[in-house]
């Protein structure tokens, strides 16, 4: 948020929205599948930790190589 400056106040908003947005995207994909076992929930932990990691590698390391070579 430091980035943003003057829409700071937003960005913190939108940080505290997405948790969720996320949340209620991913429990109806957990429910599909039943209620016997935990392999959907497992499933989609292992989803949105990749997705996580694909994010950060995408998008966060991109900027701050950025911010790095303007120094």
């Amino acid at each position: 948020m430091e980035t943003q400056g003057h829409i700071a106040g937003s960005a913190s908003a939108l940080l505290g929205l997405l948790p969720f947005v996320l949340g209620s995207l991913a429990a109806p994909l957990v429910g599909i599948a039943g209620e016997h076992t935990a392999v959907p929930m497992g499933v989609v932990i292992f989803l949105a930790s990749f997705l996580a990691l694909v994010s950060y590698y995408g998008l966060v390391r991109k900027t701050s190589l950025a911010v790095q070579a303007s120094r």
